[in-house]
């Protein structure tokens, strides 16, 4: 599918992740009329209490993010706000997209979400027999860092990724005092899949940053495919991105990953 060494994640032996933003997006082809399964989400959303009803307009789905524009969706119809009771998971049921955010240390896996929200979300799909458009799911990773004296920052970016990722970078004048941030983007494109990975170092003060690394998978096959549902095409989306970020860490990175401890 995609030109990235294949890796089982059962297997990695990480326990922890960087993960701070998870993004899923179902775009539908066809218009939801939520209202008519308004009873049903709430009450397989039962442990999102926060519910909110948003008038006809533009709904604005952004995420609190340092790397720029994430993603707008446009209803003309009124929209579904769900929220857990700390805000830190979110899903927006509209006429023209399902969207779920996910941030801080709510995330506890990509199995877990397939037995539940996920799982969740596919039933009230298929009840509403809807055609999918395309699926887009987004993992951002931040790593935070501080810096010795006389240490450039993008030399501390060596110390989590792979070389071949970041190997011109190296030859950047990156003093702390005036260094403000470093963005690459890579873009894939494939008959069925877009790739885009972006990485890079963000300088918050003096002393201290982070590094980021971006990965978002579109699916963008006809929506005949999706007739089974959508879990076993977010199972392979899920795993590619996983293959994309293995590959982007060195060794030193995915040892700090086994370790036993909350990052």
């Amino acid at each position: 599918m995609l030109d990235f060494p294949k890796i089982n994640r059962e297997n990695s032996g990480f326990q922890n992740n960087f993960l701070r933003v998870v993004i899923l997006i179902i775009h539908l082809e066809d218009e939801l009329d939520f209202s008519k399964y308004e009873s049903k989400i709430l009450d397989l959303f039962s442990n999102y209490p926060r519910k909110s009803k948003k008038p006809k307009n533009l709904l604005s789905f952004k995420i609190n993010s340092p790397i720029g524009k994430n993603v707008v969706s446009e209803s003309t119809q009124s929209v579904l706000d769900l929220k857990t009771v700390d805000g830190k998971k979110s899903i927006v049921f509209s006429s023209s997209d399902v969207l779920m955010e996910i941030s801080g240390d709510s995330y506890t896996g990509f199995d877990e979400l397939i037995l539940n929200e996920l799982k969740w979300i596919n039933e009230i799909i298929t009840l509403s027999k809807l055609k999918i458009k395309s699926l887009q799911l987004k993992k951002i990773n931040l790593i935070g860092y501080e810096v010795t004296e006389n240490q450039e920052p993008i030399s501390i970016a060596e110390r989590i990724f792979n070389k071949g990722l970041i190997s011109n970078n190296s030859y950047i004048p990156s003093n702390q005092n005036t260094f403000k941030y470093k963005l690459d983007n890579i873009k894939y494109s494939y008959p069925d899949f877009d790739l885009n990975v972006k990485y890079g170092i963000i300088s918050d003060s003096q002393t201290s940053g982070r590094l980021v690394l971006d990965i978002d998978v579109f699916d963008k096959k006809i929506s005949e495919q999706y007739e089974n549902g959508i879990l076993e095409t977010l199972v392979l989306l899920n795993n590619k991105i996983f293959d994309v970020f293995h590959w982007a860490l060195n060794s030193e990175a995915k040892e700090i990953l086994k370790a036993d401890k909350r990052l």
